[in-house]
């Protein structure tokens, strides 16, 4: 007698369509069957967290459904986010923490739209100055004068970013990797290369400080010959050795003021997969600028239109046009707190690390991963510092309230925000996980002030703890991999460069990757400020506290 496994559903179906496109999204986003999404519990509790709904998002997008990624953390069911999506135009209310004034922000203006911004107007200048400032800066130039399409100012985290391109080694700079199937022409490569330096803004910056207040400044160039270099690889046995070579030759050079950095290399060999790559700086990146550029490689392998892919300028725009309501936020959060603070140790500059692995606590249902690990962090600290009222530094992607038509921004929106969360007198840990859980969301709206701006105008905080504290970051992005030709078989984006902290940073660092049902924790600090044996403390005592949360 024979028998036939048949999978079936638990959960019910979607009853409209602006489900099933939700529900379609999240199972490719998350990795899991259809029939494993409830669309009756919320995205968390199915397996998403912050970074997975930037990837659901705009996934709904290209099926005209509008889903804000503040929804997706916040709605009670992906029944409820549907409900309150739909096509076109959407909005989106968040309320702010500890008051009963409602953010009220725009989740899209179209889907197909993009902000339109007059080339200089971030400047604010008249028509006089800008043309004094053109002149000023021309001489700084690697590029021809006449070539300059914009001017804008930096956020604080990418003028950070081109501090550290600019030492000597560099430092946040990498090569990003893809091997193309060897049945696609080498002709179709180099031409997606020359419409990528086309489309995209930010690979065709360069930065400047402005003469007369050493502000640093953006300068998007005109459309270009794209810079390629092609390397003819004889030997197949040898395009491992052959890219390394190549690749760190490349990671050698600085970022120069002026200067075009972002280069793109081709490793060819005739019947065989050609390796294309691309040396970007953090300054013209980050984490979640990588899926657009892979989207268009694969739209354009496949024959199919490309995303759209807004200027960065949009974003820096944006940033500007929100930077009011943001401190207003951070003024009442920050209100009466005071730093985490680390004293200097004599020492010279130089990093420490230690690592830890640790097994998870269990997984609970409201709650990301990420909220444990920093509930987890929350804890530790509490206890080397004896304290309740913990602050520290998150790094953010800078996108969870972005507009519809910013989302598939390619530039910086990384950045790092405080954290501030007062625990209960006595300590419970799903109580703080909770709190956590909360002090992120409330924070969203307010992601993208910089961590300058912020300690500045929203704390009174001695100008030396403001620069020295501690950073948390939960690495939750996996790895990179897109189905270049529409057959299904993924192919892997991979990275060359330097990991770890960069060498001149004043934090300590508290890394956590999962991995397998672990946390490989890594910790950094300058001993200038640490020595390695608080950095082991700090490590012991997380340790302690993961496995408190175990019971």
């Amino acid at each position: 007698m024979s028998s036939q496994t048949t999978t079936i559903s638990i959960f019910r179906e979607p009853k409209t369509d602006t489900e099933r496109v939700l529900r379609d999204a999240c199972s490719f986003v998350l990795q899991v069957p259809v029939t494993n999404i409830n669309l009756d519990r919320s995205f968390v509790a199915n397996g998403g967290d912050s970074i997975a709904a930037m990837r659901v998002s705009p996934r709904c997008r290209t099926s005209h459904v509008v889903v804000s990624v503040a929804r997706l953390l916040t709605a009670k069911s992906l029944a409820d986010v549907a409900a309150q999506s739909c096509l076109g135009n959407a909005k989106v209310l968040l309320s702010g923490v500890g008051d009963d004034e409602t953010w009220a922000k725009k989740a899209t203006d179209e889907v197909s739209s993009e902000s339109r911004i007059e080339p200089f107007s971030l400047l604010n200048i008249s028509e006089n100055e800008l043309s004094d400032l053109r002149a000023q800066i021309a001489p700084a130039l690697r590029i021809p004068p006449e070539q300059v399409r914009d001017i804008a100012p930096t956020t604080h985290t990418q003028s950070l970013c081109v501090e550290a391109a600019m030492h000597t080694p560099p430092q946040g700079c990498y090569v990003f990797y893809i091997d193309i199937p060897q049945s696609i022409e080498l002709k179709k490569i180099t031409t997606f290369a020359q419409k990528l330096w086309d489309r995209i803004d930010m690979l065709r910056t360069v930065f400047v400080l402005r003469p007369e207040s050493s502000q640093l400044l953006q300068v998007v160039s005109e459309q270009s010959v794209v810079p390629l270099e092609l390397y003819t690889v004889n030997d197949s046995n040898k395009l491992e050795s052959e890219s390394k070579r190549v690749f760190e030759e490349s990671l050698k050079s600085r970022l120069e003021s002026g200067a075009i950095y972002v280069k793109f290399m081709l490793l060819h060999r005739p019947d065989t997969p050609t390796r294309l790559a691309i040396r970007l700086s953090h300054a013209h990146y980050d984490g979640m600028s990588l899926p657009p550029i892979l989207d268009c490689l694969a739209a354009e392998l496949q024959g199919k239109l490309w995303p759209a892919i807004p200027s960065f300028v949009s974003y820096i725009s944006h940033v500007c046009e929100q930077s009011g309501n943001t401190l207003q936020y951070w003024k009442k959060a920050l209100h009466g707190s005071k730093p985490l603070a680390l004293h200097p140790t004599g020492h010279s500059s130089q990093i420490l690390t230690s690592s830890r692995v640790v097994s998870c606590p269990p997984k609970q249902a409201s709650f990301t991963e990420a909220n444990v690990f920093l509930a987890v962090c929350a804890e530790t600290l509490a206890r080397l510092y004896d304290t309740r009222d913990v602050h520290v530094t998150l790094t953010v992607s800078g996108r969870a309230m972005l507009s519809a038509n910013l989302t598939n921004i390619v530039g910086p929106c990384l950045n790092q925000v405080p954290l501030r969360v007062v625990l209960p007198e006595e300590p419970n840990f799903n109580t703080t996980v909770g709190l956590v859980r909360k002090a992120q969301l409330d924070m969203l709206p307010a992601e993208m002030a910089t961590l300058q701006d912020i300690y500045k105008a929203c704390t009174d905080w001695p100008e030396g703890d403001q620069k020295m504290s501690y950073n948390v970051h939960f690495n939750d992005l996996d790895s990179r991999s897109i189905d270049l030709l529409g057959d299904g078989a993924q192919v892997p984006l991979l990275v060359h460069g330097p990991r770890g902290v960069w060498e001149h940073s004043e934090q300590i660092w508290i890394i956590a990757s999962p991995v397998e049902g672990t946390w490989q924790i890594a910790l950094s600090a300058n001993a200038s400020h640490c020595t390695a044996d608080y950095l082991d403390k700090i490590g012991d005592t997380l340790a302690l506290v993961a496995a408190a949360a175990q019971t």
